[in-house]
């Protein structure tokens, strides 16, 4: 029985002599195949549906996209919301545009707008 479990054990191959090394190696080797499969060269192409960064292109662009163009980005705001916030980012100058630095002020008044519509575009993303 022991030199049954002496050929299984030394089938396994000799004792890890630096083990940060060979972790090392080993995600190395993980994050390796990670970016072949994401960038499409792997050697494992997937041909009965779309895998790595293919699917999450087609996410983004078909799925996402159009769910993203359904929402309207105003909802709940008056005309009064945004000019108050458009004329708090500008301060105390008359400006023609928003100023292109982000203001907090500017970006509460969308904030819960993307809260709400959050949970839509996770479950776009989630169940497709």
């Amino acid at each position: 029985m022991i030199s049954q479990f002496q050929t299984v054990l030394s089938s396994y191959g000799q004792d890890v002599q630096d083990k940060s090394q060979t972790l090392l190696q080993i995600i190395t080797k993980f994050a390796s195949s990670y970016n072949s499969t994401i960038n499409g060269t792997s050697r494992n192409i997937e041909t009965t549906e779309l895998c790595g960064g293919a699917r999450i292109c087609y996410i983004f662009h078909e799925t996402f996209g159009h769910t993203l163009l359904s929402i309207d980005p105003v909802i709940g705001l008056t005309k009064l919301d945004i000019l108050t916030a458009i004329r708090n980012a500008t301060g105390p100058r008359p400006a023609l545009f928003v100023p292109e630095v982000s203001d907090l002020r500017f970006f509460y008044c969308y904030f819960y707008v993307v809260r709400v519509k959050r949970w839509n575009n996770l479950n776009v993303v989630v169940h497709d």
